[in-house]
């Protein structure tokens, strides 16, 4: 998985909550600092949002800048959540870099556009699956234990979609991926049923890619595009089999015009489960 563009969501929200009182104010970042006690770079790096520094040391700049109450109070909201990352996430040991990045973006998203064209996206597979396709790959895996650690992963990311705020999903699968039977007949069944009922959720968009369409531009990619609900935030993306020539920095748009040409070849939603009923009835 390589990572298009990574983020310090938390840290930016804050910085752009207290800058415009750090430039309302005669304070320079020196004098700050000194009524701040702290660093010169403790105050850079908070402004910069690399940074959310202690909440004490917080609280005495906006105070030196003249903030009302219910900015300081908003300010400790932001600052509360600014360092989220992966050790609030359960069940991310061993995993790589990139993906707990993905795991911490993928929390604060508020859409998650997907393409896969050899399996099914996380968000969706029944634990039954999942346990196949672990089993499918156990030479790649790291060693005991891994199987359990990666069914709670995927349960945890899979409550996504039923939180309070629920994440919206737009996946777009190959029909290689209904079609290809993983872990026996029972399994795909129970899988394929559980599609049907997620794509009935009002905030799960699920289409199928046909094999009639022939090739298409993202075939054979995994792709995860997050958007957000802050206008403010730019969209991250990541991919697996990248092909040649495709930037895997800074460069979030080229996997958004792959998926957008994937969602144009895409059956409705649907033929798409109507498709996946199909292929489900062949098999019993």
């Amino acid at each position: 998985m390589g990572i298009m563009q990574g983020t310090t969501r938390g840290k930016r929200k804050l910085a752009r909550h207290v800058k415009p009182w750090f430039e309302a104010s005669p304070l320079t970042i020196e004098q700050t600092a000194e009524v701040a006690r702290c660093s010169r770079q403790t105050v850079s790096r908070l402004l910069a949002g690399t940074h959310r520094g202690r909440w004490g040391n917080v609280l005495a700049m906006l105070t030196a800048w003249g903030a009302p109450a219910e900015v300081i109070r908003d300010a400790q909201a932001f600052w509360d959540v600014a360092d989220v990352d992966v050790s609030s996430l359960g069940h991310i040991e061993g995993l790589q870099p990139v993906y707990r990045q993905f795991r911490v973006d993928e929390v604060d998203a508020e859409c998650e556009e997907t393409l896969d064209g050899y399996v099914l996206p996380g968000l969706l597979q029944r634990p039954r699956y999942s346990a196949a396709m672990v089993e499918a790959q156990h030479r790649l895996t790291p060693g005991e234990g891994w199987m359990e650690r990666t069914l709670a992963e995927r349960a945890e990311r899979q409550r996504l979609l039923t939180r309070a705020n629920p994440l919206t999903l737009r996946a777009l699968i190959d029909e290689a991926v209904i079609r290809r039977v993983v872990g026996g007949r029972d399994v795909m069944v129970d899988q394929l049923d559980a599609l049907v009922d997620a794509a009935s959720a009002d905030n799960v968009s699920l289409r199928v890619i046909p094999f009639s369409v022939g090739g298409y531009g993202g075939e054979g990619m995994s792709i995860q595009i997050l958007r957000f609900a802050d206008p403010d935030e730019p969209a991250t993306g990541y991919a697996d089999a990248l092909p040649v020539g495709l930037k895997m920095l800074d460069d979030v748009d080229a996997l958004a015009v792959i998926w957008a040409d994937a969602a144009g070849v895409a059956l409705s939603e649907s033929d798409s489960v109507a498709l996946i009923r199909e292929v489900r009835d062949a098999l019993t």
